[in-house]
């Protein structure tokens, strides 16, 4: 069931089915409070510059995607990192500097996605 929102356009909404794999992907479904961070992640985007907002709210979506199976030792892991991710983006928007182990910690994958958004300037 779909709640609606008077100050907010339904295109607009964010709801568990932003979160829909292929019905062919048998997946759980999100925890509430998961599903809260996720929102909160993408309301927080909206401070950003169009570029980096799309971008970020494109790789929140694939990751939340990616997760929805995980086990729950790991989502706990999870969890943390988003909710860190939150306060440093509430507390300054700009972003900061990965440190050295931060970077380490990158799969390849992450790592060629940090160096494409570095070369379109982002």
């Amino acid at each position: 069931r779909t709640r609606v929102c008077a100050h907010r356009p339904v295109s607009r909404r964010l709801r568990a089915a932003d979160l829909e794999l292929s019905s062919h992907q048998a997946t759980m479904p999100l925890s509430p409070a998961l599903l809260r961070l996720y929102r909160s992640i993408l309301s927080a985007h909206r401070v950003l510059p169009a570029k980096q907002r799309q971008l970020g709210d494109a790789y929140v979506r694939s990751e939340f995607r990616q997760h929805r199976s995980a086990e729950a030792q790991f989502l706990v892991q999870f969890e943390r990192g988003w909710r860190d991710y939150l306060q440093q983006l509430r507390m300054s928007p700009q972003g900061r500097s990965l440190t050295e182990d931060e970077v380490s910690a990158l799969s390849d994958d992450q790592k060629a996605k940090l160096a494409g958004a570095a070369r379109e300037g982002l």
